[in-house]
């Protein structure tokens, strides 16, 4: 079934628990999203989040310039790049208590794998296109990333929060 985050077809308090997993990041407002939730979860029962927070996105090697307008662009590019360090406060927001915070880091060190998981190829194509870099600095920064791995030197990594919350009595 499909519906809107924000306005489920569901009656107050119908759920033992409500999660979600990577949903919030492509919303514009994760707090009315969170409060929904809340609405659809019954009394003592738990909330579970989990999202990345897409500012905390890391490549390596590059030229510190054009990484950051590549990081920027990507993070921005997402409806809510910041879900992940939105959710704790979406959360309290929602009047949700005994709220806990576990950060997750995923780390990639094989570039074909970053690749897939990231986009990349997409990334700094959609960056040419936006006028956010020129296509030599996107061509630089590919050959920059190929050779860093061809080297066993190609880093990456994305922070995850993994959130819970219970619903007040």
């Amino acid at each position: 079934m499909m519906a809107d985050a924000a306005h489920l077809a569901f009656a107050d308090n119908t759920f033992d628990a409500v999660r979600t997993d990577r949903v919030l990041q492509h919303t514009k407002d994760i707090f009315a999203v969170v409060k929904e939730m809340a609405r659809v979860t019954r009394p003592g029962g738990r909330i579970v989040v989990f999202e990345p927070d897409w500012e905390t996105f890391v490549l390596w090697p590059g030229e510190r310039g054009v990484t950051r307008k590549i990081l920027n662009f990507w993070c921005d590019h997402i409806p809510n790049g910041w879900a992940g360090r939105s959710v704790p406060a979406a959360c309290a927001d929602a009047g949700l208590c005994d709220i806990k915070i576990t950060p997750r880091c995923l780390v990639i060190t094989d570039l074909a794998l970053a690749k897939r998981v990231f986009d990349l190829d997409t990334t700094l194509s959609l960056a040419v296109q936006a006028g956010i870099l020129n296509a030599r600095e996107a061509e630089c920064r590919a050959k920059e990333l190929d050779k860093a791995a061809a080297a066993g030197q190609f880093f990456s990594s994305l922070t995850f929060y993994f959130v819970t919350g219970t619903k007040r009595e």
